[in-house]
């Protein structure tokens, strides 16, 4: 099966949208830090994929 790409997040805490919009617009470290509501680190890895880590 071949990788599957998406062009939007839609984020989600407690049923409501924390963030939407292209990929490359939410999901950024201050987007998810807010989402995750605390300091993440993305690193990249392997071509497009990324790992979010706690700062």
């Amino acid at each position: 099966m071949g990788r599957l790409h998406f062009t939007h997040v839609l984020l989600l805490r407690d049923g409501q949208i924390v963030h939407q919009g292209l990929r490359e617009e939410c999901l950024t470290t201050a987007h998810l830090s807010s989402f995750y509501q605390k300091e993440v680190v993305i690193l990249p890895y392997k071509d497009t994929r990324f790992l979010v880590y706690p700062a």
